[in-house]
């Protein structure tokens, strides 16, 4: 399962990245300003936020690298 903003926005943005994780699923972050949608590694994502960093956390602080 691929987790999308529209499907996380459902949950709240209250999902860990260890959920996503163990749910088996990929977080695809899609820029608010041009749309283009990129991948993130929810392992690095863990090894540099930690597990429990919440989706919000993440998609709050993530900057498109074609707007950036």
């Amino acid at each position: 399962m691929v987790a999308t903003m529209d499907w996380i926005t459902q949950h709240n943005h209250s999902l860990t990245l260890r959920e996503l994780l163990e749910g088996g699923n990929e977080l695809i972050y899609q820029c608010s300003e041009c749309g283009r949608k990129t991948p993130l590694d929810l392992r690095e994502l863990i090894q540099r936020h930690g597990a429990e960093t919440r989706v919000a956390y993440i998609t709050r602080n993530t900057q498109c690298p074609n707007c950036a």
